[in-house]
């Protein structure tokens, strides 16, 4: 081997040690993208093989994971700055059900939120005590009409068990409260108390029908109405 060609091999040589020593050695096989804090040692961002995305963690288990110290670095936060938007302003979530080419069928979930924290022996477990969901309450169709029914439900769990639904809006606008299926505008499973600790405000047609209750601090209890007789609305006694 001549000289010309042994020089060139220990510029290469020279070269490849270069490009070795500016590679960010942190660099792993599943993360594929990193960003590192003002140290150069702790993971802030990071994006794996699979296309996760991971903040303040550098093993994200889902798509999107968020993990900060405290509850501002653990906020996602979207805000829109358009003029003059009116209802068409603010940011927003879309959360949906993708059925491939056909629309949701009735009971399918359209998207959810759950509340929680991490298993307290296992905190790669999370454990989730509330949440609200909704989901078709029939088939959706669209006919140039969109017939696109949902009913939305808020779910808690008790000092033992697993989640229940607590409190239903169907597709009619009806409320249910320790029922899923509402057959009228409100329908209670249980009781209702009327908390009216508060001073009695004026009846009048703004009030219309507002309910009123009255301990009477060991005297009789009272109960009332807003209504109108035809002429002048007042609080009308029921008991």
């Amino acid at each position: 081997m001549n000289r010309k060609h042994l020089l060139s091999r220990k510029v290469v040589l020279v070269a490849a040690l270069g490009l070795v020593a500016l590679t960010p050695l942190y660099a792993s096989a599943a993360n594929k993208l990193i960003v590192k804090d003002a140290t150069g040692t702790i993971d802030k961002f990071v994006v794996t093989d699979t296309g996760f995305v991971g903040v303040g963690t550098s093993t994200p288990p889902s798509a999107i994971t968020i993990l900060g110290p405290m509850q501002t670095s653990a906020q996602l936060k979207m805000m829109s700055n358009q003029a003059g938007a009116g209802a068409n302003g603010g940011g927003g979530i879309l959360v949906g059900h993708n059925n491939g080419t056909a629309f949701p069928l009735n009971g399918d979930r359209l998207g959810y939120f759950n509340f929680g924290a991490a298993d307290a022996t296992t905190p790669t477990t999370n454990r989730f005590g509330a949440a609200i969901q909704a989901n078709a309450a029939g088939d959706w169709s669209f006919d140039g009409t969109a017939h696109f029914p949902t009913v939305l439900r808020f779910n808690t769990a008790g000092t033992s068990g697993p989640q229940a639904t607590r409190l239903t809006i169907d597709q009619q606008g009806n409320i249910g409260i320790g029922t899923q299926t509402p057959a009228e505008r409100l329908e209670v499973n249980g009781g209702i108390k009327l908390n009216t600790a508060t001073a009695k405000p004026t009846c009048d047609s703004t009030r219309g029908g507002v309910l009123w209750f009255t301990p009477g601090g060991g005297a009789k209890d009272s109960l009332e109405v807003c209504a109108s007789d035809g002429s002048n609305y007042a609080w009308r006694t029921l008991y």
